[in-house]
């Protein structure tokens, strides 16, 4: 996934999550609305850049025009075939529909990832007692897939059972064993480790 200023917000969301999973060994339903609220904000700022990039392009072609072709008239220069104005529409057209077709792929990844979570926590609490995913963190991996996809969704779920094996056996080998723990922490780890976010930081780069 490509990071911006958005999934940064995310994964300060999913920190709070933690915090809250760590002292109350819930995760509110409020963290979950933040989180698809701020993917709508992410999706709406790329459709708005696109129109505002579609904008610009018609008031640059309506300069040159008057500047090249003062006896050419606006609606003759717009209308003519190949012209920057229709470019840019064409270019816009295909953007937005190609956003709108990565926000439906990430909708039914978001709901992919939670379908497993589920799926695999019912799977296991068949051969022992309890739940390996608590309905919370189901909820808390819709977001986390509207972000990162199906296969991001996937990969960060893989990254956070990895960095709670590591705990869990960190805990065994100084003779504190535990059983049951929360998992949020371990989510943010996941996020944070497929979102892309950390080069950035490391290397500076813009979002």
């Amino acid at each position: 996934m490509t990071p911006n200023l958005l999934s940064v917000a995310f994964l300060v969301v999913l920190f709070y999550a933690s915090f809250v999973d760590i002292r109350e060994r819930i995760i509110p339903n409020r963290v979950v609305v933040a989180g698809i609220a701020l993917w709508c904000a992410s999706l709406l700022a790329q459709v708005v850049g696109v129109i505002e990039g579609s904008f610009f392009a018609h008031e640059s072609s309506s300069a040159v025009g008057l500047v090249f072709n003062g006896a050419t008239s606006l609606s003759a220069m717009n209308a003519s075939p190949g012209s920057p104005c229709e470019l840019a529409d064409a270019c816009s057209s295909n953007l937005i529909e190609s956003i709108l077709s990565t926000a439906t792929s990430s909708v039914i990844g978001a709901f992919g990832v939670s379908a497993f979570a589920l799926g695999c926590s019912l799977a296991v609490s068949c051969f022992r007692d309890g739940e390996p995913f608590g309905a919370g963190d189901v909820k808390l991996l819709f977001p986390i897939g509207l972000f990162a996809g199906f296969e991001g969704g996937i990969a960060a779920l893989c990254v956070a059972c990895v960095a709670s094996l590591l705990y869990c056996a960190a805990r065994l080998a100084v003779g504190r064993p535990v059983r049951d723990f929360p998992f949020a922490p371990f989510l943010a780890i996941g996020f944070l480790a497929v979102s892309g976010i950390v080069p950035i930081f490391l290397g500076g780069a813009p979002l």
